[in-house]
């Protein structure tokens, strides 16, 4: 299996959309902004009213904001040419859905598969540095990786077919993962219940 984790670095934070965040921002400071009015004032109405002006803004600002901006570029290697590359970095997170099983999955282990790019790749997002991950496709390649430091990390991408199969594998290496699991592997095929 190739180390998918030579190259030193570790997976990138995944952040909600900046039009999600916005929103939140707004809607934090909208709260703060009504407490504060309404220690200092007697006019309940124009608290109402001022209220009501930044939640009406944020919401529709934020939710009229991807239109101000172009989608994301498509991904830059569909197929073969996206073989043992970075999913992040050649943009095939972008209509990536998820597989995790909600039991039995204490390294919190998911196999991620990207229609367009016809690529799987597997993450672990509860272990600790030294753990493995690993992805094998039947008939295909296979991708590994270890988690440097933090508690996440993703393998590169696997090309797969437009029915495949594969299995995922969370393996313990650090002290505080071999007292608490043990190996673990997950098949997973294209009809399953994907989550976007």
């Amino acid at each position: 299996m190739a180390n998918a984790g030579d190259d030193g670095a570790p997976a990138p934070p995944q952040r909600a959309p900046w039009h999600q965040r916005a929103r939140h921002w707004v809607r934090a400071r909208s709260g703060a902004l009504w407490r504060r009015l309404s220690g200092r004032t007697e006019h309940p109405l124009l608290i109402a009213v001022v209220a009501a002006l930044i939640g009406l803004v944020g919401t529709v600002g934020a939710a009229t904001a991807p239109l101000w901006w172009p989608a994301s570029d498509p991904p830059k290697c569909p197929g073969a040419g996206c073989e043992g590359k970075d999913p992040i970095k050649e943009g095939c997170v972008a209509d990536a859905v998820t597989w995790s099983p909600r039991k039995d999955n204490p390294a919190a282990l998911e196999l991620r598969y990207s229609r367009h790019c016809g690529t799987v790749w597997g993450r672990i997002r509860l272990g600790y540095p030294s753990d493995q991950i690993s992805v094998q496709v039947d008939g295909g390649s296979a991708r590994s990786a270890l988690i440097d430091f933090g508690r996440d990390r993703y393998t590169q991408m696997a090309t797969v077919t437009k029915h495949f199969r594969a299995r995922v594998c969370a393996e313990p290496n650090s002290p505080r993962s071999l007292k608490g699991w043990k190996k673990y592997c997950i098949d997973v095929t294209d009809d399953m219940p994907w989550k976007a």
